[in-house]
C-alpha cells in the first residue's frame, strides 16, 4: 500500500506492538548523577501492570452462557506468548539501555497521556469496552493498569453490582482460610536450622538493635493511629505481634496450631569451611525467601482481594486510607531511618532486590525512589536490539494461524473480529492514528527502529482493511 507524504495507514495491535507492551508498562526516570553515571529508576507498580495485563486482565470474567467465551478465546492466545521470556528481556533493556529509557519517558509523557485520554473519552471505545465487558472479559482492569501508571481517572463499566454487606474481617477470613499459617511457620524455623543465610538474616532482624529500631518505630503516633485503624476493621493486631515475636525471639514460642502440610527438609549437618562455601555459592538468601513464596497460594489471595475490592466498601475504605497523607507518611519515615537503610543495602548485597520491591510501594504512594548504594552504567543496546530479542522468541506465525483459526471456529471470537474489522471502528482507528499526537508518536517510534509500515500492513491484512485501501 503506496502512502501519501503526511498521511499514514491505519494501526491498531500487532507483533511488534506487543513486543513494545513491556515498553509501555514499565516506567523509568533518569537522572544524571555527579560523576556521570545515569541511574535508572524502575516504577515496578507498570510492571505489576504488564502482568496483570498479560495474566490477571483475562482470568476475571462475568457470568456468560456459553461453556466457551471469548475470554477462552484470547486466553488461547496468551497461551502461546512466552510471557517470563519477555519480561525477563525487557527488565534486562529497561535496567540497562538509555534509548529503551527514553521510550519509556516519552510513554509518561503528556503527548502520550494525551492520546490515551482522547481514546478512552471516545464513544467508540466506550462501547468497544461495553461489549467486551460483556463477553466475558474484563476489560476495565486492563484499561485502568493503564490509566493508573499515567495518572488517569479510571473508566467505569456502565452497570456495576452493588457494594455488598460483606466486612474488612470477612475478607481477612477467606485469606486465612488459604493461607498455609503453620506451614510458612514450620518453614521459618526449618530454614533457620538448614539455611546459613536465612539464619543470619534471622539473627539480624532478631539483634537487640533491631529491635529497638522496631520498638521506636511501632511506638510512633503514626504506627498507634494505624494500629487503632486496623483493630476498628477486625484485624487481630496482638495476635499478629505475638507471632512476629515468637518467631524473632523476643518472647516465649507459642504453641503450634495444626500440623504443617509440608515436610521440613532435616537440618544440614556440621560443615567444613569449604563445604559451606559451596553451600552458600549455590543456594541464596533469595532462594529462600522464594520458598516462602512457593508455599503460597498467591493466585486465590490475589481473586479475593480483586472481589472484595470491586465489591466492598469496608475494603475500599481501607485501601483509601493506605493512600492517604497520614499512611505515606509512616513510609517516608521508615525508609529514611539509617536502620532501614542499612537493612536494604544488606538484603541488597545478598542477592535480594530489595529495591524493586521498596520502589514499587513507593511509586504507589507517590514517593521518591530509594536508590542503591551502587549502580552498573547503561549499555549501549537499543530499542532495535530489544524489539528483536523479543520477536525471536514470540510465536508470531502461530499467533496468527490461533488468529485465524478462532474465525473459523469460534463464534464468539469471529463475532470480536467484525467488530474492530467493522467500517465504523475502522474510521474511529482511522481518526485516533492520524492525530497529531499519535503521528508525533510514531515518528518517536520510528526513530528508534520499530517497523512501522511492517506493523500496520500485518494489521490491515488480519482486519481486511488492506484491499480497501
Amino acid at each position: 500500500m503506496e502512502r501519501e507524504k503526511g498521511e499514514r495507514a491505519v494501526v491498531v495491535g500487532s507483533p511488534s506492538r506487543r513486543s513494545g507492551l513491556a515498553n509501555a508498562l514499565v516506567v523509568l526516570s533518569c537522572s544524571t548523577a555527579e560523576d556521570g553515571e545515569i541511574e535508572v529508576r524502575i516504577s515496578m507498580k507498570i510492571v505489576f501492570a504488564f502482568l496483570a495485563i498479560l495474566g490477571l486482565s483475562f482470568a476475571a470474567s462475568v457470568p456468560v452462557k456459553s461453556t466457551r467465551t471469548l475470554n477462552d478465546d484470547l486466553q488461547d492466545f496468551i497461551a502461546l506468548i512466552p510471557v517470563d521470556q519477555i519480561e525477563a528481556i525487557a527488565l534486562d533493556y529497561i535496567s540497562n539501555d538509555a534509548e529503551v529509557q527514553a521510550v519509556l519517558e516519552y510513554l509518561q509523557s503528556d503527548d502520550f497521556r494525551a492520546i490515551v485520554e482522547e481514546v478512552n473519552a471516545s464513544q467508540e471505545a466506550i462501547d468497544l469496552y461495553d461489549y467486551l465487558y460483556k463477553s466475558g472479559i474484563d476489560i476495565y482492569t486492563f484499561v485502568n493498569n493503564i490509566n493508573d501508571l499515567l495518572g488517569l481517572p479510571h473508566v467505569e463499566p456502565k452497570t456495576r453490582s452493588l457494594p455488598s454487606k460483606r466486612t474488612f474481617r470477612a475478607f481477612l477470613d477467606e485469606v486465612e482460610a488459604v493461607l498455609p499459617i503453620d506451614d510458612l511457620i514450620a518453614l521459618f524455623k526449618e530454614k533457620q536450622q538448614s539455611s546459613p543465610d536465612f539464619a543470619a538474616f534471622v539473627d539480624r532482624i532478631s539483634s537487640p538493635e533491631f529491635h529497638t529500631f522496631v520498638d521506636n518505630i511501632y511506638n510512633s503516633d503514626g504506627i498507634k493511629d494505624l494500629i487503632v485503624r486496623f483493630k476498628s476493621l477486625g484485624v487481630d493486631v496482638d495476635r499478629i505481634i505475638k507471632i512476629a515475636k515468637e518467631l524473632l525471639g523476643w518472647e516465649p514460642p507459642i504453641p503450634q496450631l495444626t500440623q504443617p502440610r509440608f515436610e521440613p527438609r532435616s537440618p544440614r549437618p556440621q560443615q567444613s569451611g569449604s563445604t559451606r562455601q559451596a553451600l552458600k555459592s549455590t543456594r541464596t538468601l533469595n532462594d529462600d525467601f522464594q520458598d516462602f513464596i512457593d508455599i503460597i497460594p498467591i493466585d486465590q489471595i490475589k481473586a479475593i482481594f480483586l472481589d472484595y475490592l470491586n465489591n466492598d466498601a469496608e475494603v475500599q475504605d481501607a485501601m483509601n486510607y493506605l493512600q492517604s497523607d497520614a499512611f505515606r507518611a509512616i513510609i517516608e519515615k521508615v525508609n529514611a531511618a539509617k536502620e532501614t537503610i542499612d537493612f536494604y543495602d544488606y538484603l541488597y548485597k545478598s542477592g535480594v532486590d530489595i529495591y524493586t520491591i521498596i520502589n514499587n510501594i513507593n511509586d504507589f504512594f507517590g514517593l521518591p525512589h530509594v536508590e542503591p548504594k551502587t549502580r552498573s552504567l547503561p549499555s549501549k543496546r537499543t530499542v532495535r536490539e530489544l524489539l528483536n530479542k523479543i520477536e525471536e522468541i514470540l510465536p508470531i506465525d502461530d499467533l496468527l494461524a490461533l488468529f485465524k483459526e478462532k474465525q473459523e471456529n469460534s463464534p464468539e471470537f469471529a463475532a470480536f473480529v467484525k467488530k474492530i474489522s467493522g467500517p465504523e471502528f475502522h474510521a474511529f482507528v482511522d481518526r485516533m492514528y492520524n492525530s497529531e499526537e499519535f503521528q508525533a508518536m510514531i515518528v518517536k517510534m520510528e526513530s528508534y527502529g520499530v517497523d512501522v509500515d511492517k506493523v500496520i500492513k500485518l494489521v490491515q491484512t488480519m482486519m481486511g482493511w488492506e484491499s480497501n485501501e
